[in-house]
């Protein structure tokens, strides 16, 4: 065995731990643990996106004494990633594991880039790091990059796993279950993800989502949920996010799954589908069986409210289609959030004052605006790099907070800087005008006086105080109640 004590890492960080609010189990580094684990190889774990910060990562890698780390990067500060592992290597000299979404986009250019680091796991990582923790030929190990010498050097390429029924689903033995506050659902506190299938066929162009599982649809079995499913519940959890970019791509799976939620008796669960849902790939028939299997959350990527736009993006869906779903969705009784984008190729202040008014049509539970950020590895990116139309480098703007919330990062002849920088801050407001109704609402429901419901959804709006409340236990049992 090269490895036998590995310990894993996520190095998104947050300087307090009011974030720790937004933290969620991770399911990705859930199934590299789960496999580790069913390999002989000893496993821990820290999420620093939980607010502890780095002192305790330290702390935790120096205990567990692995003889290898391995580490989640995200492509968003990556800078910040790349130094935090220079400073393991240094104080605790074992090699150094790369993985996730931006290992699958740089690359080789990963090992170049960041000196620190001995290996890099590009795409699907479960069998390659067993693999490697195995003591295999480097060489013979897909998807893996390594040095050798002064070289970098790349294996041949990583074969996405086809039957996904053959993975262990992560039983997170591993992880601080407990301090996970709060899961990616307004219906719960306590959430399980669940992955019932990774691919994406989709073209859009600004979606990085193809480097790390590909373009082929892959999908596990009916069964195969309904028992994770059913693990979970006898260990007390009756909340789940499905966590797949594309849930409701195949109208039988989603019956199939449907079908043996119930037929399990499992009445007193909630789902959710967090990561949003293609409104051309569902209709009323499949939103109402799923209502009646326990979903009650649905995002939906809308991206735009103008036809012209969602073709640039290749969206592939018309406007009128999507507001058919959300109409659908709202009038069955789902918690419904809309993700929209704001600066996309060939959008106007016209157009995003048409996703505003889009949003508005329907009493949904959230509308978010996001500033359209240019990754690397996607069509966007490079059509901008091509144009020069960079406002910052993206060296720059992907390590720097506050260019992924109001501040534009490129610009276009029919949407320049300026223009761009306003209807961000428009649409914002329009966000959370959008949180605001809907905490009144559902004070109101609950008997509380016209008056005082107004009070309190303004004060609760207000994000310090939303932070303070996921943040305790206490307060976020009292907020689940008067919200629900």
């Amino acid at each position: 065995m090269r490895f036998s004590r590995v310990f894993l890492a996520n190095l998104i960080s947050h300087e307090t731990s009011l974030f720790r609010q937004r933290a969620v189990l991770r399911a990705g580094m859930g199934y590299i643990a789960q496999a580790l684990e069913d390999a002989g190889v000893a496993c821990a774990v820290d999420d620093m996106a939980l607010g502890f910060g780095f002192g305790r990562l330290r702390r935790k890698i120096r205990d567990f004494g692995p003889d290898a780390i391995g580490i989640s990067m995200f492509t968003y500060r990556y800078a910040e990633a790349y130094a935090a592992v220079a400073r393991l290597k240094k104080e605790f000299g074992v090699p150094v594991i790369v993985g996730g979404p931006h290992a699958s986009v740089f690359r080789g250019k990963l090992l170049e880039e960041c000196p620190s680091a001995d290996f890099c796991m590009v795409r699907e990582g479960e069998r390659s790091i067993v693999k490697l923790c195995r003591g295999e030929d480097f060489s013979k190990i897909e998807g893996l990059i390594y040095r050798e010498n002064s070289a970098v050097r790349s294996a041949p390429p990583a074969v996405f796993i086809d039957d996904l029924d053959a993975l262990a689903f992560p039983r997170y033995r591993a992880f601080e279950r407990q301090n996970y506050p709060l899961g990616n659902s307004p219906v719960s506190r306590r959430v399980i993800p669940l992955v019932t299938s990774r691919g994406c066929p989709y073209e859009c162009i600004y979606c990085p989502v193809n480097a790390a599982i590909g373009r082929k649809l892959r999908c596990r079995g009916a069964d195969s949920v309904v028992s994770e499913i059913s693990h979970w519940r006898a260990e007390g959890y009756r909340n789940f996010s499905v966590v797949d970019d594309n849930f409701t791509l195949i109208k039988d799976r989603v019956y199939k799954i449907c079908e043996g939620i119930k037929r399990a008796g499992f009445s007193d669960i909630t789902l959710g589908l967090p990561n949003g849902i293609r409104a051309d790939k569902t209709d009323r028939q499949m939103l109402e069986t799923m209502y009646d299997a326990g979903f009650r959350y649905v995002g939906i990527g809308v991206e735009s409210g103008c036809d012209a736009v969602l073709k640039a993006l290749k969206k592939s869906e018309p406007v009128a289609v999507i507001d058919e779903a959300i109409k659908n969705a709202v009038e069955i009784g789902y918690y419904v959030d809309l993700y929209f984008l704001v600066g996309s190729p060939g959008e106007t202040e016209r157009d995003v004052m048409a996703s505003i008014a889009l949003a508005a049509k329907y009493p949904v539970d959230k509308a978010h605006y996001f500033n359209l950020i240019p990754y690397p590895g996607t069509e966007l990116f490079d059509t901008v790099a091509k144009a020069g139309r960079f406002l910052y480098p993206p060296e720059y703007y992907l390590n720097n907070i506050h260019s992924n919330m109001n501040v534009p990062v490129f610009e276009t002849k029919e949407f320049p800087a300026a223009a761009r920088a306003r209807m961000l801050k428009y649409a914002k407001r329009a966000e959370r005008l959008r949180k605001k109704e809907l905490y009144r609402r559902r004070l109101a429901s609950k008997g509380l006086p016209a008056f005082a419901a107004r009070a309190a959804s303004s004060v609760y709006s207000y994000e310090p105080v939303r932070v303070i409340f996921n943040d305790s236990a206490l307060l976020a049992g009292i907020k689940e109640r008067m919200m629900k």
